[in-house]
């Protein structure tokens, strides 16, 4: 039997009328995890993933 609530997680559940798979706390942890990592590093991520995609843009052969 569902649970009460005001959240829409269970409110989900409760109109499918079955259990629901939750991975929002897993989700957080992950999402935290990426920003604290993000905010570690010395360098301009943006400038590095800009260097590898210029870097493979103009080394690959296209085929037609």
């Amino acid at each position: 039997m569902p649970m009460k609530g005001k959240n829409v997680f269970r409110k989900s559940e409760g109109k499918l009328s079955r259990s629901v798979i939750g991975i929002y706390c897993a989700a957080h942890v992950i999402n935290s995890a990426v920003c604290t990592a993000g905010s570690c590093f010395l360098v301009d991520i943006q400038s590095v993933f800009g260097k590898i995609d210029h870097y493979f843009q103009h080394s690959t052969v296209k085929i037609e």
